[in-house]
């Protein structure tokens, strides 16, 4: 399933988390500065968070569900909802799909390939 925040993130070209995160700290920075809420001055989440988000794994917690939805403008709801299917169709359809279940499948199996090395790692450095 595609979400909606998903859908967006691609449209940005912000799929990788090199180009989102800075963009991110930005939106944050820019709500702190409007809201006066200094917290939000230096909020960045981790690359697994935003992967995590990007395949609908998790939802953002509170301060991260306000710098999101500030910046694109839609609820939290609606951006983990599935994205719409008309968007689907003018991409190219069940063609474009395919080729993101493969990317899905390959991003996914890099981050538990790194959550892998990072507990042996860390196991690693408790027993030495």
């Amino acid at each position: 399933m595609t979400t909606l925040f998903r859908r967006l993130i691609d449209e940005q070209e912000l799929r990788d988390p090199r180009a989102f995160l800075p963009r991110f700290a930005e939106q944050a920075r820019l709500l702190a500065e409007r809201d006066g809420d200094v917290r939000l001055a230096t909020l960045e989440p981790a690359v697994s968070t935003f992967e995590a988000w990007y395949y609908g794994q998790r939802l953002p917690n509170g301060d991260a569900r306000r710098v999101l939805v500030a910046w694109v403008g839609h609820s939290i709801e609606r951006l983990w909802a599935p994205a719409p299917e008309a968007a689907l169709a003018s991409r190219g359809g069940a063609l474009d799909r395919e080729g993101a279940d493969l990317h899905e499948m390959r991003r996914g199996a890099a981050m538990a390939a790194r959550r892998a090395r990072d507990f042996a790692l860390g196991a690693e450095q408790t027993t030495g």
